[in-house]
């Protein structure tokens, strides 16, 4: 095989490997409701030094909702409140808030403004944040919360009831 050729080869190879390189480049999930129907769609994609968070929500009251980070993927007991996503993604002695003055929980997120027509969309920039962070053995999941949170009172800034929720995945 020529040089000319064996370099076509590898450059073929390479590109036809990038499709798969794509697809783990971002983090995605439907946003389940409550009442267990569609709420939405979030997407987590690597930028810079760190990660871009876009959240596109439907269904909610109109107002300030908490949006968080949590632990774990799980999002599938809805009835239940989605309680098996666990608290917020946080490394070691973080705390809640951006008003406590410390190193915040991973996971805390500006609040999500959903207007009159029950829908809401935000993007937010992580600094210093890694697909890596989120990708542990039980995965993470985004959180709607049905009041805004005051960015102080711990452990969860007191936003209330867990109301839509999104299992973040590399998409197949």
């Amino acid at each position: 095989m020529s040089r000319i050729s064996l370099l076509f080869a590898c450059a073929v190879l390479a590109l036809s490997s990038m499709p798969a390189l794509a697809q783990d480049s971002a983090l995605k999930g439907d946003f389940t409701g409550k009442d267990g129907k569609p709420a939405g769609y979030a997407e987590v994609t690597p930028m810079g030094e760190g990660l871009l968070v876009r959240i596109e929500a439907e269904g909610l009251e109109p107002g300030w909702h908490g949006l968080h980070i949590h632990g774990a993927g799980a999002c599938a007991d809805a009835a239940e409140g989605f309680k098996a996503a666990g608290s917020h993604a946080m490394h070691d002695d973080e705390k809640h808030g951006y008003k406590n003055g410390d190193d915040i929980h991973f996971g805390d997120l500006p609040n999500l403004w959903v207007g009159a027509d029950r829908t809401g969309k935000a993007e937010y920039f992580l600094d210093d944040a890694r697909l890596a962070d989120l990708k542990d053995k039980d995965g993470s999941s985004l959180m709607i919360h049905a009041k805004a949170d005051d960015y102080a009172t711990q452990p969860a800034g007191d936003s209330g009831d867990r109301v839509a929720c999104a299992v973040l995945s590399t998409p197949q």
